[in-house]
């Protein structure tokens, strides 16, 4: 009797055994999977910086590009740039009123 029940213990161990080790085996194929969505979002999201920096250049561009294709003298640039940078901050002044419109919602 005491070996039928020391046999069911030693089973009952080992297929204990077998799970544990099944559920270490998928919580790091899991934690193998984070670590990898981690760096794949890392790599697809630059810094903001980067962004600002990229898209900043291409205005630059834009502008100076203009400036040479249609002769804009520097002078005149300005004014033309100072007046589309009145309505950026314009629509600016609108977003931020309307953030702390919704806010207080």
């Amino acid at each position: 009797m005491n070996e039928v029940k020391e046999k069911d213990n030693k089973e009952t161990i080992k297929e204990e055994t077998k799970v544990s080790e099944s559920d270490t085996e998928e919580s790091t194929a899991q934690e193998q999977k984070e670590d990898n969505n981690t760096v794949e979002k890392a790599v697809e999201a630059p810094p903001l910086g980067a962004i600002l920096d990229k898209r900043t250049e291409e205005i630059r561009n834009v502008v100076f590009g203009a400036m040479a294709q249609y002769g804009i003298p520097a002078s005149l640039m300005d004014y033309m740039l100072t007046s589309v940078l009145s309505e950026v901050r314009d629509l600016k002044s609108k977003e931020y009123s309307d953030c702390l419109v919704n806010k207080g919602e």
